[in-house]
């Protein structure tokens, strides 16, 4: 009997469980009583057989799979077989058979089970191919995107279970957040795209702006768009991209505002100097309440506070008898009358005074007189202070400009020989004269009705091109071909000959005029020619596809004008074919890279090839780019394409960098770690393609480059420091004494440097350069010491001897505004500059010092003599931009120079200071300039070998000096900021010297 009657209670009817238990116990009474009748055995045994089949016919419908699952089901029907093997009675055989039963069903639902499994993957495959890698996304971004693509392809592939598509962590989910995260990644590009944009705008808006802003609007500015650089490089979602292009909206109307108070300050910057220059009785106490006007304003400007900051200036146009201390320029309505003058004069300059120029240098009689005119108005109304009278001279001077401006254009196109035709010389005077009355249009009708008299007409012309246009035709001559040379030649002495006969005869004026004219654009022809070639020189294959015999034919039959717009014609298209075969070969990259399987990949993207070379060579650039660039953005390729354009962007990047960093080391080992380094992640894509995993190899070795870079040019700041106190040790015995007074030796460093050497050779990067770091912390003292001794020395009886002064770690912001605002530098001492700029570190001064020493040495150039061999050439100094490769200064740089206004010369002139200024920080590049001072002789300095020779022979019998004593003096060493990209954080050239 069953063990379970609560498990038959729920399969049967109670009426059938107890009809199944009166069977068992009549089977059981017959087999006690005489054993189990045939016709109920063969019963028995029949419905066994029934279920053997049932099985047998259940298990090989079992699904493949090695799920547990199935594992477990096919090990059921092992255990059903036993089962039904074992039923002797009717009892164990409905057991059997409702296990069969529960059995059959198992492999139905697993044959169910199995299908939609199939079908989930089938679906969720089709779900994740839709999912295409966003070209507007960043690169690291595409490459989480295939990496997870390929995780979910992996994980469709292997699921054995339903249950591995469902649940927040299921297939279907990962598919569709990637399908999310894709999409979120477009929309995030394209408010990346917006907020890139706005900034770049906000950048070129507060450079537009930064000429006429006063120093706190500047500040005030550029910190905006320092900030709006800042959010942007940091900004990862939407949201903070449209903050961006939020705050760049607004700083647009701030910037509208910091442009209005600019315009208001720029007059007023002129105005007040100019009216310090012509009314002030005290000039220096205006210019200092200037200045105090000038710091208020930049106080609140600072802020962005507009109004306040005119007020302030405002408060130096009130000055008068009555201010405190008395003076002023006579209060504000004198201040504004100027200003508003000023600012009339300022428009007039604007809109007329490159007319007048033109004007001035055109043959029009007594022009020259009005070269000043505006100058002169502008006197008047400052240096004189009759502002009406100035004021009143502005629209005669503006009609007289405007009258003659079109006459003077029409004259430029006549050369005084034409004088020799009569109709020219009545013709010009008649206009003359109506000039000399103001009547402008008239004046032009004289000259409109010369130029339609025909005869007239081409003699003027003829005569003027013959004059005008020699300097043209000889190096048009020079510059043709050899067949070119001889037409000409011909139709020049022809035309030349005309307009010299006597007499001139107009008809063959007009045809020799027009035949050397459509000569003279051969000129244009090679111009136009050179650009061509010049734009097909981008690919070496672009030559093959141009056939220029058409165009040769066309010059050869003397057709210039039809030459020349050929050869236009085909400038754009020589363009789009050089962008065209720039694409066959990136399609060639892809062609190699894609896999063999399937074929059809490969092929198309040689069908496209061939099919649009075909077109390029029939002409057609733009179709065949258009074809090949639809090929290789087909979906099936475009993921690999998209990473063979990241690798390549990302290899430029990490190779130019790669071979900056090599060049600050030293150490075979480091040097062979990098370059093993980058090899193989270049090996990945070439030979192996495997352009993702090249472009992440490439990323783990720019990480590998900053490290290095870091403790590279630690290394170097820490060797040269040590070799710049072992030069001045072995520069003067008694230095070593005052260097070292306690704490670590000379020895003691060399012995450290040493030790932190060994960790870089050992590959321990951050170790060795927080060991170079201590080394230099330990020797702080040494080298204040050292510098000290070195400038002290470089002193003596030479201007130099002043660059820690002026340029050490100890400077601060106010000393390098004082310089940059008035001039003087520490010392103190008058030295005017546009940028000043001072290390961090006295290490930083020392290694730069000892670099440009060595270099001087390698120059051949011994720094430490102490003669020069007499008779020799004079020195030259020894000059050397070095690149330290990691930040050493924070410079300030000035912008709008400090003007004072010449009332004799109506001259703004600059101060060499400056009112405004920028910051610049992360500078890598110093200046170091060694130059040779020769000894006093007789108290005396000499500049020069030849003067100190001369002087020595004249004090010794004219008997020449064996030798010129002296020495090498550093006479310059400062942080280098010219071509420095504040905004990029590098410099826009390379080193040109040293």
């Amino acid at each position: 009997m069953t063990d379970d009657p609560d498990g038959w209670r729920n399969d049967r009817t109670i009426a059938q469980w107890v009809s199944l238990f009166f069977a068992e116990m009549r089977w059981v009474l017959d087999e006690m009583a005489q054993g189990v009748p045939d016709i109920d055995r063969e019963e028995l045994d029949a419905a066994k057989q029934d279920l053997m089949n049932r099985i047998g016919a259940a298990v090989p419908t079992i699904p493949a799979g090695d799920s547990d699952a199935l594992k477990d089901l096919r090990q059921l029907g092992a255990q059903m077989e036993a089962e039904v093997t074992a039923a002797d009675s009717p009892l164990p055989l409905a057991d059997a058979t409702d296990a069969v039963a529960r059995f059959e069903a198992a492999v139905a639902q697993a044959i169910s089970d199995a299908a939609e499994l199939v079908k989930r993957r089938t679906t969720a495959t089709a779900e994740l191919a839709k999912i295409k890698p966003s070209p507007d996304a960043t690169a690291d971004k595409r490459r989480e995107f295939a990496d997870r693509k390929k995780a979910l392809t992996a994980a469709i592939n292997s699921a054995t279970e339903l249950a591995a598509f469902n649940g927040n962590d299921g297939i279907d989910s990962r598919i569709t957040a990637l399908a999310d995260e894709v999409k979120e990644q477009k929309e995030i590009a394209a408010a990346r795209v917006v907020a890139q944009k706005a900034v770049a705008d906000a950048q070129a808006r507060a450079g537009a702006l930064a000429p006429g802003l006063d120093r706190g609007a500047l500040l005030f500015v550029n910190g905006k768009v320092e900030a709006l650089l800042a959010a942007l490089a940091a900004a990862t979602t939407r949201a903070a991209f449209a903050k961006i292009k939020t705050d760049c909206d607004a700083f647009m109307q701030r910037a509208g505002e910091a442009e209005a108070f600019g315009a208001y300050y720029d007059t007023w910057f002129k105005t007040s100097a100019a009216l310090i220059a012509t009314t002030a009785a005290d000039a220096s106490v205006e210019w200092k309440q200037r200045d105090i006007a000038l710091a208020a304003a930049a106080t609140a400007s600072a802020s962005g506070d507009f109004a306040a900051a005119r007020s302030a200036l405002e408060e130096f146009n009130k000055r008068d008898g009555s201010s405190v201390p008395p003076g002023g320029v006579g209060g504000a309505a004198a201040f504004d009358a100027r200003a508003a003058f000023v600012d009339l004069v300022e428009q007039l300059e604007a809109s007329h005074g490159a007319a007048l120029e033109e004007i001035v240098a055109s043959p029009l009689r007594n022009v020259r007189n009005e070269k000043n005119a505006i100058s002169n108005i502008r006197k008047k109304g400052l240096a004189a202070g009759n502002i009406t009278d100035a004021t009143d001279e502005i629209p005669p001077l503006k009609a007289w400009i405007d009258g003659n401006l079109p006459l003077a254009r029409k004259m430029a196109g006549f050369h005084p020989a034409a004088g020799r035709v009569p109709a020219y010389t009545t013709a010009i005077a008649d206009m003359e004269s109506e000039r000399a009355s103001g009547n402008w249009a008239q004046a032009l009708a004289k000259l409109e009705a010369l130029m339609a008299d025909d005869d007239a007409a081409a003699q003027v012309a003829s005569i003027s091109a013959d004059k005008k246009l020699e300097a043209s035709y000889n190096a048009l001559y020079a510059r043709a071909t050899a067949g070119a040379k001889t037409g000409l030649k011909k139709v020049w002495d022809a035309h030349h000959a005309a307009a010299n006969a006597n007499p001139r005869v107009p008809a063959t004026l007009k045809s020799a005029l027009a035949e050397l004219q459509d000569w003279m654009q051969i000129g244009p022809i090679y111009d136009a020619r050179d650009d061509l070639r010049a734009i097909l020189s981008r690919h070496p294959k672009a030559r093959d596809y141009f056939h220029t015999d058409p165009i040769t034919a066309l010059f050869d039959k003397k057709k210039f004008p039809e030459t020349l717009a050929a050869i236009k014609a085909l400038e754009p298209k020589a363009a789009t074919l050089c962008t065209y075969l720039e694409a066959c070969d990136e399609a060639g990259l892809l062609l190699r890279a894609l896999p063999g399987d399937p074929p059809e990949l490969r092929q198309s993207v040689q069908d496209a090839l061939d099919d649009s070379d075909k077109k390029a060579r029939a002409g057609d650039p733009q179709g065949a780019l258009d074809d090949l660039t639809a090929a290789v953005n087909a979906d099936e390729i475009q993921e690999l394409a998209l990473a063979i354009a990241d690798y390549q962007k990302r290899a430029e990047v990490v190779e130019r960098e790669h071979d900056r960093v090599l060049g600050f080391v030293v150490q075979a080992e480091v040097k062979t770690l990098l370059t093993d380094g980058l090899a193989a992640a270049v090996a990945l894509a070439f030979p192996a393609y495997k352009f993702a995993d090249a472009f992440v190899a490439l990323t783990e070795h720019m990480a590998l480059l900053k490290a290095t870079r870091a403790y590279a040019t630690r290394r170097l700041e820490t060797e040269k420091t040590i070799a710049a106190l072992d030069r001045a040790v072995n520069q003067d015995p008694t230095w070593e004494a005052q260097m070292f007074t306690g704490g670590a030796s000379l020895d003691d460093l060399k012995t450290a440097f040493t030790a932190a050497d060994a960790l870089g050779a050992n590959k321990k990067l951050k170790e060795a350069e927080a060991a170079y770091k201590k080394i230099i912390s330990d020797c702080q003292a040494a080298m204040a010491q050292a510098i000290d001794l070195y400038e002290d020395a470089d002193q003596q009886n030479s201007n130099a001897g002043h660059s820690r002064d002026s340029h050490g770690a100890q400077m601060t912001e106010e000393a390098h505004l004082k310089r940059l605002t008035t001039g003087v530098a520490p010392g103190p001492r008058v030295s005017k500059t546009n940028t000043s700029s001072s290390f961090h570190s006295d290490s930083d001064w020392l290694a730069g010092r000892e670099i440009g020493a060595e270099k001087a040495m390698a120059a051949g150039v011994d720094v430490t003599s102490k003669s020069l061999p007499w008779p020799s050439a004079e020195p030259e100094g020894q000059k050397f931009i070095i690149d330290h490769g990691r930040a050493i200064d924070t410079a300030y740089r000035g912008v709008r120079p400090k003007q004072t206004y010449d009332k004799d010369s109506d001259q703004f002139q600059n101060t060499g200071t400056y009112e405004t200024y920028e910051v610049l920080s992360g500078l890598t590049r110093a200046l170091v300039n060694f130059t040779w001072e020769c000894d006093l002789l007789n108290g005396v300095k000499y500049n020069s070998l030849k003067d100190y020779a001369d002087a020595y022979a004249a004090a010794n019998g004219n008997a020449q000096p064996p030798s010129i004593p002296g020495r090498w003096v550093m006479m310059q060493q400062f942080p280098w900021a010219e071509d420095w990209n504040q905004a990029e954080q590098r410099y826009d050239k390379p080193i040109t010297q040293g």
